[in-house]
């Protein structure tokens, strides 16, 4: 599946090398809300998810695992309006 001749890294491959944005930085996150899309956490971050996972493991909290899944579901929708939006230019 992820064998380089069968697949693109939509963020190297195509944002990087053949967008521009008229964005600070042209990470999924920062593209995502300028095309319009919001991340539900106040403060979404990778780094972050990895503490929150740390915790969750810790505590076995039922919100802490929940906030990691909506994360994880949101940064999967961002995604997709971007390649939306490239599939528009």
């Amino acid at each position: 599946m992820f064998d380089p001749a069968r697949s693109v890294d939509l963020y190297f491959d195509v944002v990087l090398r053949a967008t521009e944005w008229p964005t600070r930085d042209f990470s999924v996150k920062t593209i995502a809300n300028y095309l319009g899309f919001t991340w539900r956490d106040p403060h979404p971050s990778g780094a972050a998810s990895i503490e929150w996972f740390d915790r969750w493991l810790g505590t076995g909290d039922p919100a802490i695992r929940q906030r990691i899944l909506d994360y994880n579901e949101d940064d999967c929708r961002g995604t997709r309006v971007l390649l939306d939006a490239i599939r528009k230019l």
